[in-house]
């Protein structure tokens, strides 16, 4: 139970951006070929343009750090004068949030206008706004990323928060910023798309990025449904892999329980048909040979209880959310096994209290 819970948790966690019809790509640019902040935006904008005139985009967006894509850049993060922390820091373009379905929960998001030319702006997400602002709106206020004296910027909007390291990971507090009022040499690029998958999209992707720079390089082309399977195949197999040794486990006890009352009541059909020959009811036979099956199976729960708190801990690290000795799933175990044990015990019950009493005798 607690791997089903754990796998369905998984699937339908919120990560806090929309990741169905985004296609990612990594720009490494070269410095030699802009070696300035005003040639390497010049080239952004001409990029974005270009791709988002592919037929079939709905919108374009860059970052320097990607969902699901392990690139991670943590900075010092100050609130005006007060104590320095840390923050994850991503550098996006003004299309960036909205490519992604990041939902904006206060003031504006980045524009075009936000370049090197103007003053540094911020977007912070909420949990960064909740941990150092609290209940005070934070538009309007400073932060400052980096070393001191670091960029201080101005905070202009609250974005939703968003699990950049997938559903296993909590949600980290990020600062992001216009990437072209620090542009830089890498980044990715996320293409939304109206379906999951349109056909020839990478080969229209390279072909954009050709026409702007011939030398510029396109590398890890993959979808963004596809970062978060390949983010999640491994916990999802381990899990799927326990539960179906799990599975194994329960039709085993139910062969089991089946197995022994069967050979139990077959010792005893003489007796059973003595006991029917001499008037006793079908009720008389049939709930003692079910409650055979039964008992040891419910003993047994009190043992596999006991073993589940003890080594339900060495599962805490595969489960998301959950306890180890979660009352809903263990709920479910008892009532599976306690299933299984009707099951097992039934058939054989049935078949003894109908037993023929002159050929149960004849035949013991």
């Amino acid at each position: 139970m607690l791997v089903i819970q754990t796998v369905v948790r998984m699937e339908s966690i919120d990560l806090g951006f929309n990741s169905h019809g985004i296609l990612t790509a990594r720009l490494p640019f070269s410095v030699a070929n802009y070696p300035t902040a005003e040639s390497l935006n010049s080239h952004y904008r001409t990029l974005l343009n270009r791709t988002a005139g592919i037929p079939g985009v709905n919108s374009v967006g860059a970052s320097t750090s990607l969902p699901l894509s392990d690139i991670r850049e943590s900075r010092p993060v100050a609130i005006g004068a007060g104590e320095t922390g840390s923050a994850l820091v991503a550098h996006v373009s003004p299309e960036y949030l909205a490519t992604l379905g990041i939902p904006l929960l206060q003031g504006r998001a980045f524009r075009d206008s936000d370049d090197n030319r103007n003053s540094p702006v911020a977007i912070v997400d909420a949990g960064f706004a909740h941990s150092r602002f609290g209940d005070i709106d934070p538009i309007g206020a400073s932060v400052t990323i980096g070393e001191l004296p670091g960029q201080r910027s101005s905070i202009v909007g609250v974005v939703a928060d968003v699990r950049q390291f997938g559903p296993r990971r909590a949600f980290e507090p990020t600062v992001y910023l216009p990437l072209l009022q620090s542009p830089r040499w890498s980044t990715f690029v996320a293409i939304r798309t109206g379906s999951s998958s349109p056909p020839g999209l990478s080969n229209a992707l390279r072909k954009a990025v050709a026409a702007v720079d011939k030398n510029q390089l396109v590398t890890s082309i993959r979808s963004m449904t596809q970062r978060l399977d390949a983010r999640t195949r491994r916990p999802r197999f381990s899990l799927w892999l326990f539960g179906a040794f799990g599975s194994l486990a329960l039709a085993m006890g139910m062969v089991g329980v089946y197995s022994v009352t069967s050979f139990a009541t077959r010792r005893r059909t003489k007796a059973i048909g003595i006991q029917l020959a001499l008037g006793a009811p079908q009720s008389s036979v049939y709930l003692p040979v079910f409650a055979r099956g039964i008992r040891p199976v419910g003993i047994g729960l009190y043992g596999g209880i006991l073993v589940a708190i003890g080594f339900g801990h060495l599962l805490e690290s595969q489960l998301l959310g959950i306890r180890p000795i979660d009352p809903v799933a263990a709920a479910g175990g008892v009532l599976a096994l306690l299933l299984v044990s009707v099951l097992g015990s039934y058939v054989p019950a049935r078949r003894a209290s109908r037993i023929d009493p002159r050929a149960a005798i004849w035949l013991a």
